[in-house]
């Protein structure tokens, strides 16, 4: 049987009445020969109506005794709203807490050892989407960064992927021509640059394990992640990204564009409002065209000035202009992408 700690009473405070599911990673102990050594993954459900115990109609989670030696176990309590509250335990030994009883009610057991460090916070995984980087060929960098760094100060979580194909036609970005010398480049491989390596294939991303969606522009977005950059009103979506937008939905979560991003959105959703910034002047905003083509897919389009941001409540979707303002400045975007995540976490709220 798998030693779990009691559910600590501040993790009852801050649950509440919600059903929450607790997920439980642990490494295989060294008694398992490598070759086999695989991590264990299990999940139940904790009912706080129930009280400390198990959901009784639930299936009993089972772990092999010989991982449940591990030294090492996350706990993540995650409820159905994208609210998500998680703990690490250090040093978690086998029969130090207690075990499940065979009622499949968490048993008592003595109270977790005082050095035991263990923390709960309250925090959203938000899902990044990116394609290769740099503007012209793939992921507007300073978007990116700006909607990066404005996640993490609002207390969400910032989660990294792109899909696994190459970007199509490589930009010299110092000529802004394209790079005939230059190899194919992948938009994963390429995007891992702006996560820093932490970074998953798009076609992991899930919307059940994320509180929001948001999609950076640059023309990787016009060109690898749609051909709305050669098809137009026409184009049509890579088929991993437009199911997870529509998943997003689906599941009632917010979902933000930014820059040329937002004809993504345009084009899965019917009738759906979004910005693409003004169509005037045509030296401040020279992809003006964009608008009437999103227009043509059927989006109703708000003209908004660089830190404007637009709402559709009927598809809970949020964008803003970004670098569709060419005279715009890094500060300019870097506020309009702040509005942009703040309205996102209101909305996840």
């Amino acid at each position: 049987m798998m030693s779990l700690p009691r559910i600590p009473s501040d993790f009852r405070q801050v649950l509440g009445k919600r059903p929450v599911f607790i997920y439980i990673t642990s490494r295989p102990s060294n008694s398992i020969p490598v070759s086999k050594a695989r991590p264990a993954r299990v999940a139940f459900l904790m009912s706080p109506l129930a009280g400390p115990g198990l959901n009784a109609s639930l299936p009993f989670p089972f772990v092999p005794s010989n991982y449940a030696t591990t030294e090492d176990i996350c706990v993540e309590l995650s409820s159905n709203d994208g609210h998500q509250e998680e703990t690490e335990v250090n040093a978690w030994k086998r029969g130090s807490c207690g075990e499940f009883a065979t009622d499949r009610k968490l048993a008592e057991g003595p109270k977790p050892p005082a050095q035991w460090n263990y923390s709960t916070a309250a925090s959203h995984g938000t899902e990044l989407i990116l394609c290769g980087c740099g503007y012209l060929d793939g992921t507007e960098i300073s978007e990116a960064i700006s909607a990066t760094i404005h996640i993490c100060q609002k207390d969400m979580r910032p989660r990294f992927y792109a899909p696994d194909i190459d970007i199509c036609k490589t930009i010299d970005h110092l000529a802004k021509q394209p790079d005939s010398s230059c190899p194919s480049r992948n938009a994963l491989v390429e995007a891992a640059r702006l996560a820093r390596s932490s970074i998953k294939p798009l076609c992991e991303c899930e919307a059940c394990s994320h509180a929001a969606l948001v999609i950076p522009g640059g023309f990787g977005a016009a060109k690898t992640l749609s051909n709305f950059a050669e098809k137009g009103a026409n184009c049509t979506v890579l088929p991993d990204l437009e199911k997870l937008i529509e998943d997003f939905y689906c599941e009632k979560k917010p979902i933000a564009s930014m820059c040329i991003a937002s004809v993504l959105i345009a084009k899965v959703f019917k009738g759906v409002k979004i910005t693409l910034g003004k169509d005037a002047p045509a030296t401040d905003w020279p992809h003006a065209e964009a608008i009437k083509k999103a227009k043509d897919m059927g989006a109703k389009v708000e003209l908004k000035n660089v830190k404007g941001v637009t709402k559709c409540k009927k598809y809970n979707v949020l964008s803003t202009p970004a670098w569709m303002y060419k005279a715009g400045s890094y500060s300019d975007i870097h506020i309009g992408i702040g509005k942009l995540i703040t309205a996102l976490k209101k909305s996840i709220n």
